[in-house]
């Protein structure tokens, strides 16, 4: 029985089926669809559902404030970044040159919030390790030799440059954060991170936001967070939050097991409302080895041992095929049965993959070519490979600009091959941009009108 099938069960048995004033709480979206289904299957009268949250649409309720956009987020963090940096520095650093830090700082900012950690603490300059000491509690005597070797190592007489910028930049992260953070707040929005913080330090907007449920369910939960720690536990102390953990002796009884890790000391903190299990050691579960020479070899097994399956075709849902590599996902979906008519894609489907992607690159491989030649020629790889893309083969002059290319060997396509071009699609990506900012103009007029003739 999957596990949370087990949750539903124990659940709605436990409580008699009177959970709708309950908030089931899930690490992420996906399991929430089998909770329902499982949830469902139990009920033969008809009740209020509880409320389904994700943990971060659970700690939202906590604010009236709105969860800021990540590229939003970026945005601001530059604003700030820039106010501080350019007085500091006395330069101004472009948004394109900080984008790649600025992703960098985000993730940092994230983590530092969800962690509960002083900022100003962290980022305080090594030459006050004394005071530094005193302050940060919730550094391990390890954490502090590092950080007295890493400044140690700044502190030579001779600072390239880069680490001298560098050290501005560290000395600066905490202004530079504290005004990030003004920025999302004169603008009613919140970071996640910053939800963790304010639960944690108990001066979140909505005080009573709890009150509304009667018990709050957390299910599938294993790397928690610092600041997840204190304020589940406090819950749990309140009587508020009971734990669904999914759990088996092979992790939990081995210490050596580092995917246990978690998993033994959320045991430690919080009763789990199942027992542990022994299911990963079963001796009786059939393991077979097949041989197969390489990615494509193994894809092309896959129709032949899904039709061994017994049920499968009754309950495709129960079976799983995990691949050792993501780039053999579409191989996979171009392989299996026609009788296959729905696939749930678990590991997601990323742009990079999808025809999609490699028409924008060829687009943009086009435009990059006719900069070169100021539109004059254009380089025969990317337009043969513009011409031959799924989504433009068909179309009648993609074919003659095709056959003419590979006929004649050309190298460099002069402009006069496609003067006389008609369709719509092939004449833009064709047409020379003369600003940086128009290719994206053109690359969305060009998906358009790709939608319209779809």
């Amino acid at each position: 029985m999957r596990f949370v099938a087990k949750v539903a069960r124990h659940l709605y048995q436990e409580y008699q089926g009177d959970i709708s004033e309950f908030a089931i709480i899930f690490p992420n979206k996906r399991p929430a669809v089998y909770f329902r289904q499982e949830l469902g299957k139990l009920i033969d009268q008809p009740i209020w559902s509880p409320d389904i949250f994700t943990i971060h649409e659970f700690i939202q309720q906590s604010t009236t404030q709105l969860p800021a956009d990540r590229l939003l987020c970026s945005f601001l963090l530059y604003e700030a970044y820039d106010e501080i940096m350019s007085v500091v520095t006395g330069s101004v650093v472009s948004y394109e040159r900080f984008y790649p830090l600025g992703e960098i700082l985000l993730n940092d900012f994230t983590e530092l919030e969800s962690n509960v950690i002083s900022i100003s603490d962290l980022y305080t300059n090594m030459a006050e390790l004394a005071a530094l000491d005193q302050r940060v509690d919730y550094l391990t005597d390890e954490q502090l030799n590092y950080l007295k070797g890493f400044w140690k190592n700044f502190s030579l007489h001779r600072i390239s440059q880069q680490k001298e910028r560098f050290l501005q930049l560290w000395k600066n992260l905490p202004a530079i954060f504290e005004s990030f953070r003004e920025k999302l707040k004169s603008r009613g929005l919140i970071t996640t991170g910053m939800v963790y913080r304010s639960l944690v330090a108990g001066d979140y907007e909505k005080q009573d936001f709890l009150s509304q449920w009667r018990k709050l369910v957390f299910v599938g939960f294993n790397a928690l967070n610092r600041a997840e720690l204190q304020f589940l536990q406090k819950w749990q102390e309140e009587g508020r939050a009971i734990f669904y953990f999914d759990t088996d002796e092979h992790y939990i009884n081995d210490p050596l097991q580092e995917a246990g890790r978690f998993l033994r000391r959320n045991l430690g903190l919080f009763k789990n409302q199942l027992p542990t299990e022994n299911a990963i050691n079963r001796s009786e579960r059939p393991v077979h080895v097949i041989r197969a020479e390489g990615n494509a070899a193994q894809v092309r097994l896959i129709p032949a041992l899904l039709e061994e399956l017994p049920g499968v075709r009754e309950s495709p849902e129960d079976t799983a095929i995990l691949l050792s590599d993501e780039n053999q996902l579409m191989p996979v979906l171009h392989a299996l049965p026609d009788w296959v008519d729905t696939v749930n894609i678990t590991m997601g489907y990323g742009l990079k993959q999808s025809p999609l992607y490699s028409l924008i690159d060829k687009l943009v491989a086009i435009q990059e070519s006719l900069q070169k030649t100021e539109g004059r020629a254009v380089y025969f790889q990317p337009l043969l490979q513009l011409v031959q893309h799924p989504y433009l083969y068909r179309l009648k002059d993609s074919e003659m600009l095709a056959e003419k290319i590979q006929q004649q060997s050309l190298l460099n396509i002069d402009s006069s091959h496609w003067a006389e071009i008609t369709e719509p699609i092939l004449k833009k990506a064709l047409s020379p941009v003369q600003e940086p900012m128009e290719l994206f103009q053109t690359v969305r007029e060009i998906l358009e009108l790709q939608m319209q003739a779809a």
